[in-house]
């Protein structure tokens, strides 16, 4: 379905079909998304939440493995299974704590294989 038939349904009185329409067109946007970039937080949520298979895990640079392992590592440590269960309060400490850990490592320099630059 396409956006104008979701605004035909929408104009039509039709709430569940636009709904659905909306819904297929997120759905088709977000599988396209994860077929063609890296995986990000989001979509990774996206799939474990959505019970989606992570197909692209060996397809994963070690440097994006080590990024994934941190990162799981301190979702247990915050005893979670996705930043979206922490509270709001909670989730700025969760992503600096992340993103601190990942520094301390002069590995993750953003240089090598995999990298946006390559």
């Amino acid at each position: 379905m396409n956006s104008e038939d979701i605004i035909k349904n929408i104009l039509d009185e039709n709430p569940s079909d636009a709904k659905f329409g909306i819904e297929a067109a997120l759905y088709e946007k977000v599988a396209e998304a994860l077929v063609e970039n890296t995986p990000s937080t989001v979509e990774r949520n996206f799939q474990i939440e959505n019970s989606v298979p992570l197909f692209y895990e060996k397809e994963m640079s070690p440097e994006q493995k080590a990024y994934r392992e941190l990162f799981d590592r301190i979702l247990k440590k915050y005893g979670v299974d996705s930043p979206n269960d922490l509270e709001d309060s909670k989730k700025d400490d969760f992503f600096n704590e992340v993103e601190r850990e990942w520094k301390k490592d002069p590995a993750n320099d953003n240089e090598g294989p995999g990298e946006e630059g390559d």
